[in-house]
């Protein structure tokens, strides 16, 4: 791993690094003090319970995690590396800026990334924070890739390849985004007490 002139990461990615604490902070936060049945209740039919929205984000993180480590190898291997500032483009920050909650457009998930109705909350958290310890050890392993040059495939559009910075920082978005949903069920009037 290379480390900035200073011997630490380079900002973009203390950033990120940043992010993904408090996501995990928020999760944890979320889902403290409740039972399956609330994790697992949905507030209509149609509608996403909290369990399946961790669980979505479990799915889209599985297959952005394996894209991101051959994108991080393919641009060593390319010699795109470099300390920064790294460019960043448009259509990947607008990509990040739609993917921020509150929504401002919601697509049909994936069926890749479609959640099952029920799960268990020991397991999906458990299956979730070690998914945010992996973004950390991805995160850290990119310091000294060119974050602007190095591409990743997007799962939900095969075709559009956004710089490797800015796909972490839509998979930082979008955990907030989800999130965000999550909490918006556990303050429903209607969740059940137990």
């Amino acid at each position: 791993m290379a480390l900035s002139a200073t011997g630490s990461l380079v900002p973009e990615l203390e950033d990120l690094r940043k992010q993904i604490d408090v996501i995990a902070a928020d999760a944890q936060k979320l889902t403290a003090g409740i039972s399956d049945r609330q994790f697992n209740w949905q507030p209509e039919p149609g509608r996403w319970s909290m369990a399946q929205c961790l669980v979505h984000l479990n799915l889209a993180g599985a297959i952005l995690t394996s894209r991101i480590e051959a994108s991080m190898r393919a641009a060593r291997d390319r010699g795109f590396v470099g300390p920064g500032p790294y460019r960043r483009g448009f259509l990947g920050n607008l990509v990040v800026s739609l993917t921020e909650p509150p929504p401002k457009m919601r697509l049909k998930a994936p069926k890749s990334m479609m959640p099952p109705p029920d799960d268990s909350l020991a397991q999906v958290v458990a299956s979730f924070l070690a998914l945010q310890d992996q973004l950390r050890g991805q995160i850290l392993n990119a310091n000294g890739v060119d974050l602007g040059r190095a591409k990743v495939a997007f799962p939900v559009a095969e075709w559009l390849h956004i710089p490797l910075g800015q796909t972490l920082a839509v998979i930082a978005a979008h955990e907030r985004r989800h999130l965000w949903q999550a909490w918006q069920i556990r303050n429903d009037p209607q969740f059940p007490a137990s």
